[in-house]
Order: C-alpha cells, then sequence, then structure tokens
C-alpha cells in the first residue's frame, strides 16, 4: 500500500485553530478571541482566522468575541483528527479543479 501524504501545512494549521476552539469550549463553554490572538502572530491574522472559521461555517460567535464550534466545525475536526490519512490526500494531492498528475 503506498504511503499517503501528510496534511498540507494549511490544513493543520485549521485544526490547530479549531482545537482552540475545542479545547476552551470544554474549559470555559466558549473560546474567547484571545484564545485565538496567543497562537497566532499579530491582531490582523487573529482576525482573519475568526472570519475564515466563521465565513466556513466551522464556528459561531455565542457572545461578543465569543465562539463555539458548529456541527460541522465537529465533524470537520473529527475527520481531521481521525482520518489524517484522507486529510492528506485531498490536500496535498489535489489544487484547484484538477488532479495533480504523480
Amino acid at each position: 500500500m503506498p504511503k499517503l501524504p501528510l496534511p498540507s501545512k494549511s490544513a493543520d494549521r485549521v485544526m490547530e485553530y479549531l482545537e482552540i476552539v475545542d479545547s476552551a469550549q470544554l474549559r470555559q463553554g466558549f473560546a474567547k478571541r484571545y484564545d485565538f490572538f496567543k497562537r497566532t502572530p499579530n491582531e490582523a491574522y487573529t482576525s482573519f482566522i475568526i472570519g475564515y472559521l466563521k465565513d466556513n461555517l466551522l464556528t459561531k460567535e455565542v457572545g461578543e468575541e465569543k465562539y463555539c464550534l458548529t456541527k460541522k466545525g465537529e465533524t470537520c475536526l473529527h475527520i481531521m483528527r481521525r482520518n489524517r490519512d484522507l486529510v492528506g490526500l485531498f490536500t496535498q494531492d489535489l489544487s484547484g479543479d484538477r488532479i495533480r498528475q504523480s
């Protein structure tokens, strides 16, 4: 069986931010903007990540600067944790509308 590629760095980053929300939810019921800011390089990137997760319906705002995972976000995180080989296949071998030739 051929070795499958690892997930892309972008996929790993999305998983990392989803895990931040998941972990904060377990601790306090929601993630705060500061939970993201502690991990991002600057305020602008914090805003970008929060917007990206919300725009893709992976998180939702449940109060002023308080965030929770949506059902879609929970499913995405579950897949990323348990099926890294598939995430790697999809994020490394697929590029845009074309399948990259080996």
